[in-house]
């Protein structure tokens, strides 16, 4: 049975989360805000190193079609790999052609199924019990 003593525990806690919350997001901004010139100094590294790397990507790229060496100076490697690309219309109909196993497109099934009635499919009521952003506690 619900108790007012449960509400009010349960309210507390809500209280103190929000206010641990703002909390942490005061202390973040305030280390924003003081460490700004570091943050910038990192997002910029940061970049960099992306389109250096990208930079590496294609020259190590060229360098294995050229010379077939899968390790590169400085312990960079290639990989080959398959890329499969097919009409997955004609996909699906060899999957069907040969007997493999497909899987249920659950979320249309279980929206046709609501509003249409299978003989196989029972219903059975969900209860969901929703919370206010705020428990109001009345005094009787």
């Amino acid at each position: 049975m619900l108790t007012k003593e449960l509400l009010s525990d349960y309210q507390t806690r809500v209280d103190e989360v929000e206010k641990l919350k703002q909390e942490y997001n005061e202390k973040k901004r305030q280390f924003e805000e003081e460490n700004g010139e570091l943050i910038l100094a990192l997002n910029s590294f940061q970049a960099g190193l992306e389109e250096k790397k990208q930079e590496i990507k294609i020259i190590a790229e060229e360098e294995f079609k050229i010379t077939g060496q899968k390790k590169l100076l400085g312990g960079i490697g290639i990989r080959e790999g398959i890329n499969l690309i097919y009409d997955s219309d004609k996909a699906f109909a060899w999957a069907k052609e040969h007997s493999l196993c497909l899987q249920l497109d659950q979320k249309t099934f279980e929206k046709i199924a609501k509003e249409t009635l299978i003989d196989f499919v029972s219903r059975e009521t969900k209860i969901t019990v929703t919370f206010p952003a705020k428990i109001q506690i009345e005094e009787e």
